[in-house]
Order: C-alpha cells, then structure tokens, then sequence
C-alpha cells in the first residue's frame, strides 16, 4: 500500500497558512502588536539616528511574527511621531513669517530662522527615512521564519512538491530556513540602517556628531515623552495577551525542534508520514478557539456580572478570524501548485531549464549570483510570490544540472525575492509607505537601489559561507543524479 503524502495534494502548507494566520488575528484582536511595537520603541533613544534604528528594528521583529498588517500598524506610529517632532515649529511660526517677509525685502534672514528652516528639513529627511523604514523592515523582519508570509509559504510549498517528484521528503525545514535567514536578516537590517543614516542624516550620529540645536532637543524630549505615556496607556499585560505570547512561543518552539539534523526531532516520535509540519499548528490554532478568554479567577468570580456566554468566550472566535484573515493568500497557494503542474505536464519548465544548460560550466557562485540579480530584477516588477512560483522549478533543475542539491539555489532566490527594495508597486508594504505621502519615486529608487546591492551580496556570500557548509549542498541525492538527463521536474 502506498504511503499517504499529504503535501501531494498540498495540504499541508494550506493548513500551515491557516494556523499561522489564526495565531496573527489573535495577536491584532487583544493589542498585542502595538504593545509590542511602542514597546520596542521605547528602548531606544530620541535621537534622530536612533529613531531611524528603533522603527526599523520594530518594524523588523513585528514582522517576524505578525505576518500581516505591520506596515498598516506603522503608519499611525510613524505619524504620531513626526507630528511630535514638528510641533516645537509652532512657537515660532510667527518669527519665520517675518523672517520670510524680511528676506523678500531684502533684509537678512535670521539666525533662529534660519535653524527652524533646519530643523523642518531634518524632519522632512527622517519622515523619509521613517517611510522607508517600514517597507524595508517589513521585507527583512519576514524572512527570518518560514512562516513570514506568503512568499515563503510558497517556498516550503513548492520546495515540497519539487523534491516530491523524485520520491523524497523536503530538505526544507524551519529550522533549516532559520539558521540560513536569521543570520542574513541581522546583517542586512543593520547594513540598511547605515544605509538611510548616510543618506538621510548624512551620517550624523554614526560618523559625524549629532547637531544638538534647541528645536531637535524639545523635539526628542516630546516623542520621548509621547511614546512613553502611548505605552502607559495601554496598561498592564492582560490575561489574553499572555496567553497569545505562550501560545505563538509554544510554536516555534514546536517548528524549530521537528528536524534538528544533528539528532533526532520530535517528528522522529511518530510514524513516518503521518504527523508533520501541521500538526503543531493545528494544535495551537484548535487551542485559541477552546480556551477563555478570562482567566480563571475571572470564570470563578460570583459577582461577574457578564452573561455565561461572555465569560467562556474564547480567545479567538470565528467572526473575528473571518474579518482579518487574509483568504487571498490560500488562493495563491492553490494557484503555485496549479500553474506549477501546468508547467511540468507541458514541458515548459524542462524547456526552460534546457535554456540554462550554459551556466553549466560556470562556478557555483556566480551561478548564484545571476539567479539572485535575476530575482531582484523581476519582483521590482512582479509580486515576490509570482517570481517564486515562476522561478523555483527552474533553479531547482539547474541545481541538479550542476550536481548540487536544490536548496543551493532555492534558499538564496528565495530570500532575493524579498529584495523588493526600489519600486512602489514591488510589494504591498512599499506601496503602503509610498502613500504616506513623505517619499517621491526617486528617493525610494535611490535608497533602493545600493540596499539591493548589499542584500544581495550578503545573500550570496551567506550561502558560500555557513550555508553550505551546514547543509552540504554539493551532496545530492541519487534519486536526482539518476534524473539529470531527464530535464524534467
């Protein structure tokens, strides 16, 4: 009897999807991801270069996480912030209208008028820098999981069906994508804080001394202040919020430990097959509908005056889930696996691959280094999930073509596609910080332009460093060498 393959039909990163999402509509019904991000703020400093630094980074981890709706979440953040830091202009906006009104008479301007110009300009740069902050950290934060969003889901996905067609199990693991991605995610997010300190700040703060002027002083004390009493405001932690944070922690763990390589992982418990990747998931997704969403002491409580029904409410309920669960992305997952079996039926994959047979000679390296500039070309263009799809079945066959394993090439295209930096129609989260208004296409092109470089580079040395020497992608199995003159996947 053949063994039953749930990732055959696709089931399993379907069901992935679904349980990672149910976890995120939890975190956003009880506040949890604003508490974490004012949270995040708050441990770091006013100063502009600091500032640059703290929403990049709450931006990045929100992302690693909560999947979905951070860049949603920045925008009032980001706007209370400027505001703070615009409001010290008030007091003087009478002097600069007479130092303006002076200057069209020929009269020189002021010198206090001359650093509020300064200062409204400085304020300008960082809203800019701010903008970015949230579109770049969005993209670099989710790809540390293999849970962080669509994109990657597409990846375990087809990553699955691809090692499928020769009889084998996945070589792509949670585990597996943390330890290659989290290490380039670190590098890339403080290489993109330098980044936009240089060319917002024009390095002040990090090789030039920071211009204290009066103006930025009251400025940082307001947005010290403001996002200190934003955090008081919400309160303690309640019960509900705690429990969410066990929960999502509880699973990670669960993702993390199913193959740990070197020994044995908790999927070794079961029999081969039957329990795998989903499993954790529709643990803790079946838990948020069972458990309440008042504790214990508050069920117990005689002078509750809620109804029964309201005190054994759960931490997430349908209605909920189906006002912020994004059913799109199940869609997307439906028509990889679609437009992928189209391809391999037609033959249009072993065709294309064909085309490819001249990198043959090259060396691995550059061989990575065109796939990745491919990559990033094409996902300015199209959405990162579509290059994917598009893109994965190819370089995995060029993978075996060179006898190297897939994930060689399949781990550092897929983490190109989140390298989405220069365009507004690249990604959701570029169009989203595009709208506030702070950026022209320019700016985003600019700053874009050296991140991709960087990323890039660091992508393609990450995986000629610790990437293969953990994984050994130069062994491939012999299922796939006995297939090399097939061209098909």
């Amino acid at each position: 009897m053949s063994q039953l393959r749930p990732t055959d039909s696709g089931q399993s990163p379907t069901i992935t999807i679904i349980g990672v999402f149910s976890i995120v509509s939890a975190a956003e019904r009880w506040g949890l991801h604003k508490r974490m991000a004012l949270r995040i703020l708050t441990l770091f400093g006013t100063k502009p270069h600091w500032l640059i630094f703290g929403m990049l980074v709450c931006t990045s981890i929100l992302s690693v996480f909560i999947t979905a709706g951070v860049a949603v979440l920045m925008i009032p953040i980001v706007h209370s912030v400027v505001d703070k830091l615009k409001n010290v202009e008030h007091t003087k906006d009478i002097e600069m209208q007479s130092a303006e009104n002076n200057s069209e008479h020929g009269t020189e301007i002021s010198d206090d008028g001359k650093i509020n110009r300064e200062h409204r300009d400085e304020v300008n740069r960082l809203f800019k820098a701010f903008s970015l902050c949230i579109c770049y950290g969005t993209a670099i934060g989710s790809s540390v999981l293999l849970t962080g969003g669509p994109p990657n889901l597409v990846t375990f996905s087809l990553t699955e069906e691809f090692y499928s067609q020769y009889g084998l199990p996945s070589k792509l693991t949670f585990l597996g994508w943390f330890i290659y991605a989290a290490p380039v995610s670190v590098i890339v997010v403080l290489l993109t804080w330098v980044w936009l300190v240089i060319l917002f700040l024009r390095g002040r703060g990090l090789f030039r001394r920071s211009v204290n002027t009066e103006e930025m002083k009251q400025a940082e004390e307001r947005v010290k202040e403001h996002l200190n009493q934003e955090y008081k405001n919400i309160g303690p932690w309640s019960y509900p919020e705690k429990v969410v944070v066990m929960l999502t922690v509880i699973l990670v763990i669960l993702f993390l430990t199913e193959d740990l390589y070197f020994v044995p992982g908790w999927d070794s418990l079961f029999k081969k097959g039957y329990v795998g990747s989903p499993a954790p998931v529709c643990l803790i997704t079946a838990l948020l509908f069972i458990i309440p969403a008042k504790s214990p002491r508050q069920i117990l409580r005689r002078d509750d005056k809620d109804c029964e029904d309201s005190k054994f409410a759960a931490l997430l309920t349908w209605k909920c889930m189906l006002a912020t669960f994004p059913w799109g992305i199940v869609l997307i997952i439906g028509a990889a696996f679609s437009l992928v079996k189209a391809c391999k039926v037609s033959g249009l994959t072993g065709m294309i691959a064909g085309q490819f047979e001249l990198l043959v000679d090259l060396e691995p390296w550059v061989i990575t280094l065109v796939i990745t500039v491919v990559t990033s070309l094409l996902t300015e263009f199209i959405s990162n999930s579509a290059t994917i799809i598009l893109l994965l079945p190819i370089v995995g066959q060029i993978a075996i073509l060179v006898n190297l394993d897939p994930l060689a090439f399949i781990f550092p295209m897929a983490l190109s596609a989140k390298c989405a930096f220069m365009m507004p129609i690249a990604s959701p989260p570029n169009a989203i910080a595009f709208s506030l208004g702070a950026l022209q296409v320019k700016d985003m092109a600019m700053a874009g332009f050296l991140l991709n470089i960087l990323s890039l580079l660091t992508i393609n040395l990450s995986a000629h460093a610790w990437g293969k020497a953990y994984f050994r992608w130069d062994v491939i199995a012999d299922e796939m060498r006995q297939n090399i003159t097939s061209a098909t996947i």
